[in-house]
């Protein structure tokens, strides 16, 4: 069932509300664009995550695509973002699941419910999350956001495929924790990982992500962006970043030996985008 609702003036939470609560309990996908809707506040989270917890009754939903870009009344509510968490969480059938709400004020609240919802999303084969341009003057993003996001990504043990887009993180353990959250990912195929915007990199963390990278046996796809001054990067902090694909590339599994070419092709395309970065 595919519902946009993008740039909907007029689009009330309440309305939003109701309409999750009256889905069909037999959906098995379900994309829902609510991206640009300026009326819509954290009322609307608390109704999607009941209706969520209402379709994860017959255990059905294998799919599901949620979108809320730009709206700027989001993020306010800690009870909210958890309930939304409470009911993405009890979906245990989910494989698929597409999340953007890049542009939108979820701040370090929002990273702590994604966490928490990802914790329940155990077979998940499929996740596409875009957090880009989600600081908060309410809760402001933090080192201890990106722990909770990455703790919820290393339970991920299925997944084959992850697509993760973060700007404007602070701290300088933050690639750290997500490094750390790669070493989980055992099944994983297809890894692309957009950085930008992002203070107080350290070489520790970069370094960390790459050692996870090498940890990735099945990886046959990778594509890394880390750009816009986000670091101050040493060529120690380069060559173990680097050691970390190498370690990857060189693996003896018939699938990587398949895709090296390929691979190395974006990793050089990666190293580009770097350019920007102080060295």
């Amino acid at each position: 069932m595919n519902f946009d609702l993008e740039g909907c003036d007029l689009l009330t939470s309440t309305a939003l509300s109701e309409l999750a609560m009256k889905l069909p309990p037999q959906l098995e996908h379900l994309r829902l664009d609510c991206d640009r809707c300026p009326q819509l506040d954290d009322d609307c989270l608390e109704g999607l995550g009941h209706g969520l917890a209402r379709l994860s009754e017959e255990g059905k939903l294998k799919g599901l695509e949620l979108s809320f870009t730009g709206c700027a009344l989001l993020g306010r509510s800690e009870h909210s973002l958890m309930c939304l968490a409470e009911g993405l969480a009890k979906l245990g059938h989910l494989v698929d699941c597409q999340l953007s709400v890049n542009d939108t004020p979820l701040g370090n609240l929002g990273l702590f419910a994604l966490g928490r919802a990802l914790r329940g999303l155990t077979q998940l084969l499929t996740l596409n999350v875009n957090l880009e341009d989600c600081e908060s003057a309410y809760s402001p993003l933090s080192e201890a956001g990106m722990r909770a996001f990455a703790e919820g990504i290393s339970q991920l043990c299925r997944v084959r495929a992850l697509s993760c887009k973060l700007s404007e993180f602070k701290g300088v353990n933050g690639l750290q924790h997500f490094g750390s959250a790669l070493d989980s990912l055992v099944c994983l195929e297809d890894f692309t990982l957009y950085v930008s915007q992002c203070t107080g990199m350290s070489n520790a963390g970069l370094a960390r992500v790459g050692r996870g990278i090498g940890h990735l046996s099945q990886l046959v796809r990778l594509k890394l962006s880390i750009q816009e001054k986000a670091a101050v990067w040493t060529t120690s902090a380069k060559g173990w970043l680097s050691s970390g694909c190498y370690a990857f590339l060189t693996s003896t599994s018939a699938a990587a030996s398949r895709f090296k070419t390929r691979t190395l092709a974006a990793w050089a395309l990666a190293w580009q985008a770097t350019r920007t970065c102080r060295s």
